[in-house]
């Protein structure tokens, strides 16, 4: 029988640890609050006011995180999220990612 040398265990354990704690979740009403700041453009419910603007209601958590910290790094640039994305900390990143996220989209078929 072969044992995996004490740090690939070690780490295992970690892992299988980590797996089994819940994440701290996102606050919606916390973005909900900062995403004043968005309205103007994206809209009171996240449905976009200007043209060439995106929707971002219903759009995936996880999506909407990673172009704001896209934004915020330089990896992604528009004149305007560049710079509200700068100075946005990761916990509110989550919590707008969790507002808009949370805000449910209807598709309606027009007659």
């Amino acid at each position: 029988m072969h044992i995996a040398p004490i740090h690939v265990r070690v780490l295992a354990a970690g892992a299988a640890l980590l797996i089994s704690v819940p994440l701290l979740a996102a606050d919606a009403q916390s973005g909900s609050e900062r995403a004043q700041l968005c309205v103007a453009c994206h809209g009171p419910k996240g449905l976009a006011t200007m043209p060439n603007t995106p929707n971002l209601a219903g759009q995936p958590e996880a999506y909407i995180g990673e172009q704001l910290k896209a934004y915020r790094a330089g990896r992604r640039v528009h004149e305007i999220m560049s710079l509200i994305a700068k100075h946005l900390t990761d916990e509110e990143i989550g919590n707008l990612a969790a507002w808009y996220s949370s805000i449910r989209v209807e598709v309606v078929d027009k007659p």
